[in-house]
């Protein structure tokens, strides 16, 4: 339990009040049923695996509505807690995401090397967008639900966002050749009809970049529940290669290609003694201590996030 790390006047308000806001149960998406076992339990939360496809999840969870404004228009990108919520300050790290995101593409140089019309959704402040359009001459346009990091991102980094999600901006189907999720999927609340509203937006050529974390490697088996991917209240789905395979079949999708390479970042030092600290104090003080020494943003990669390029399935309507 938290409990026992934090303090009860500490705990994270994002992470615990489950009165504040309104939840609700749910079972795996994949399945369409609740046949599952508790992994372990966080109050108010329980990470679920189904027993039929196994993947992992946490109910419950809170109301989409809810969701976009309590949490998403300003409380992850400047939170108390980010090693159970959101960043303690998500534009202080622009130009470590920049760096990120250059050595991302590396793989897909080939496709992004002819210019095209992209679209992130989810882009935050934009740094893939820049990255694109500064990089690769592409027509990229940023979706972001969060008005606050939208229009940060616009005066930064100097890219297109436009505030709102898939449901409440409309575009021409079947106008770009590009869709990318980077760090996404995990928090929609419907998944697969997320996903078969990206699909219709494709051009039947088009390619889907999803990046997320990946629950069956190493790294998260060694660290158990303190994994750092599980903040229950904004990561709903923990997917593995399988369950991934599994949801973008059912999406329309096919997988051509998956990878745990380029699926590191780049992160400042502050950054590695918070997210430590969900490890031991002991683990953090060491690691601070390191923050005297190497001044230059560190590259981390634990090989527990997985970066899948999909294309659509030819034979759906």
């Amino acid at each position: 339990m938290f409990g026992s790390i934090l303090k009860e006047q500490e705990r994270p308000s994002l992470v615990y009040d489950l009165h504040a806001t309104r939840h609700r149960n749910v079972g795996c998406p994949l399945c369409n049923n609740g046949n599952a076992r508790v992994r372990f339990e966080e109050r108010p939360y329980q990470v679920m695996q189904c027993n039929n496809c196994s993947l992992v999840y946490v109910t419950p969870q809170r109301d989409p509505v809810s969701l976009l404004k309590d949490l998403y228009e300003t409380g992850i990108w400047n939170s108390t807690f980010p090693r159970y919520s959101g960043y303690a300050c998500y534009t202080a790290e622009n130009e470590n995401l920049l760096k990120t995101f250059r050595r991302r593409i590396v793989p897909f140089t080939a496709i992004v090397q002819k210019p095209g019309k992209a679209l992130d959704i989810g882009c935050a402040t934009g740094c893939f967008l820049r990255v694109l359009q500064d990089d690769y001459h592409w027509d990229a346009i940023g979706l972001e639900p969060s008005a606050y990091i939208g229009e940060f991102g616009r005066k930064m980094n100097q890219v297109r966002i436009l505030t709102g999600t898939l449901d409440s901006i409309h575009f021409t189907p079947h106008s770009f050749d590009l869709i990318s999720l980077w760090d996404v999927i995990e928090h929609i609340p419907d998944p697969i009809q997320f996903l078969q509203s990206i699909h219709s937006l494709l051009k039947p050529e088009g390619q889907l970049l999803i990046e997320t974390q990946d629950i069956d490697t190493l790294f998260a088996r060694l660290m158990g529940r303190k994994w750092h991917h599980f903040k229950h209240a904004e990561h709903l789905w923990h997917f593995s290669r399988k369950t991934m395979d599994l949801l973008l079949r059912k999406s329309g999708f096919s997988i051509a290609s998956i990878s745990h390479k380029h699926a590191g970042k780049y992160v400042g030092y502050d950054f590695c003694i918070e997210r430590t600290k969900r490890i031991s104090p002991l683990v953090s003080f060491l690691v601070s201590a390191g923050k005297y020494i190497f001044r230059k943003p560190l590259y981390f990669n634990f090989f527990d996030e997985m970066v899948v390029r999909a294309i659509p399935l030819r034979n759906r309507n």
